[in-house]
């Protein structure tokens, strides 16, 4: 059976993590990523 690890990680932290697991579980990886750019400094990123 073939291994998937799915991720989005707005700021990094969670690819370092799903990196992480995939190599500990043998998977491959795939980052999701929106359509367009979003900012990622500032208060309004979580606007």
């Amino acid at each position: 059976m073939k291994k998937l690890v799915v991720f989005y990680s707005f700021e990094g932290n969670t690819k370092f993590l799903a990196e992480a697991i995939a190599k500990g579980i043998k998977a491959d990886i795939l980052e999701l990523k929106p359509e367009k750019d979003l900012k990622t400094k500032g208060f309004f990123k979580y606007h």
